[in-house]
């Protein structure tokens, strides 16, 4: 199954945020998307897109190769099937427990909440985190909150999960922490991870396909795995200026 953008423009009021986008993202194939580029290059705004939070103005979003009529169709898909993590700490409300927040995004998606909790026990045990469960998410650390968003999108099945600057905050084991679980999610087969970030070793350890873009266009696309040199070389050439 393929998500297939096709010449997608985004507009907020007169500002023209995304030109002539054009990708693919196939969800059966295991790996991680890693959208690069500086602030303002357009990457929250697709991010937001494919989550079904906001809607482009113009193009045409694919289900494999069959044209969704409307973006409310696509929007329908993704409120059941992508989860959006949003930067800093404001993914999960803050008097709640994740177990609590987990019942309440759910409930909107219309989903079994016994179901969504019995994957919530078992993604707690795959992060090593049952201790989460029944904390506020408002008494946790960045790294927690971190592990706790991913659990409830884990627990919620989104086929398509996406992170927005999830680095940000996090010490250097907090960091590691993240990397392997972002591995572990998109070593199955049935989920594929979306990266926005300006932390190369991040990218580096977790990226196995490279989406460059600025000023709202992609500027080239790399199926393969690169090493923090390479990735901060490519940088360089393409937006001549350091990593």
């Amino acid at each position: 199954m393929k998500i297939i953008g096709q010449e997608l423009a985004k507009y907020y009021g007169q500002n023209q945020i995304l030109y002539h986008f054009n990708f693919e993202i196939d969800l059966d194939q295991p790996g991680v998307i890693g959208l690069i580029g500086p602030n303002g290059a357009g990457k929250s705004t697709l991010m937001r897109i494919l989550g079904g939070i906001t809607e482009p103005n113009a193009g045409k979003l694919l289900i494999e190769h069959e044209s969704i009529s409307n973006t409310y169709d696509y929007s329908a898909w993704a409120q059941k099937n992508s989860y959006y993590v949003p930067t800093g700490e404001r993914g999960l409300r803050n008097k709640l427990s994740t177990k609590d927040n987990l019942k309440y995004f759910a409930a909107l998606r219309g989903q079994s909440i016994t179901k969504c909790l019995r994957m919530l026990h078992y993604a707690a045990v795959d992060f090593n985190a049952e201790y989460l469960i029944d904390k506020e998410f408002d008494q946790m650390s960045t790294g927690q909150k971190k592990k706790a968003e991913l659990m409830v999108s884990v627990a919620l099945g989104a086929r398509l999960l996406l992170l927005d600057e999830p680095s940000n905050g996090l010490d250097i084991d907090s960091q590691t922490n993240l990397m392997h679980l972002i591995r572990s999610i998109s070593n199955d087969n049935n989920k594929k991870v979306v990266v926005s970030s300006h932390d190369p070793s991040l990218l580096a350890n977790v990226v196995s396909q490279y989406i460059f873009i600025a000023d709202g266009r992609i500027l080239q696309t790399l199926n393969k795995s690169l090493d923090e040199l390479e990735l901060r070389k490519i940088y360089q050439r393409l937006y001549n200026r350091g990593a």
